[in-house]
């Protein structure tokens, strides 16, 4: 999704919790540091998840390894999506570190891993989030860009090994 002009981001929460799904809305919700606006919808169900996820509707995702209502973990649902043509970046949030889980994660995607007992505690809880989110929009912009140079050099690339081609013959 491309981000609107003002400074409105939508966030998808992929979770079963309803508590976690109010608590993160509160505290994108808390304090107006940013300049941003936060749109949040919440699903627990795969197919929407995924469907969400592939038509890159919203400008990131938190998501926990634990939804339950899901038959797949968190990182086989990033690897389906990001098969299906996603690239929204997604966050996992879970309550503990869970370090294969978070590897497998960031192996097909995730592009960081926050800790509720650790990262989303006290008074700097809503920054934290925020600039995780932030960090994860602007790497995934950085990402596009890279992709479409890398697509037009490659593009260059067979012109100049055609015309090589043609001069041989």
């Amino acid at each position: 999704m491309k981000r609107s002009m003002n400074n409105i981001i939508h966030v998808l929460i992929i979770n079963n919790c309803l508590d976690d799904v109010k608590e993160y809305r509160n505290l994108l919700c808390k304090e107006n540091t940013d300049g941003n606006i936060y749109h949040v919808s919440y699903t627990n169900d795969f197919n929407e998840a995924l469907i969400s996820l592939v038509r890159n509707k919203f400008d990131v995702v938190l998501m926990s390894h634990a939804t339950p209502n899901m038959e797949v973990t968190a990182s086989e649902l990033i690897g389906r999506a990001n098969a299906g043509g996603c690239r929204t970046p997604v966050i996992i949030v879970d309550e503990i570190p869970h370090d294969e889980k978070d590897e497998a994660a960031m192996q097909q995607g995730a592009v960081d891993c926050l800790y509720k007992s650790y990262d989303l505690m006290g008074t700097h809880a809503a920054r934290v989030l925020k600039r995780s989110i932030k960090h994860a929009i602007q790497y995934h912009a950085h990402l596009q860009i890279m992709q479409e140079k890398t697509d037009l050099l490659l593009k260059q690339v067979q012109i100049l090994i055609k015309e090589v081609k043609m001069h041989i013959k």
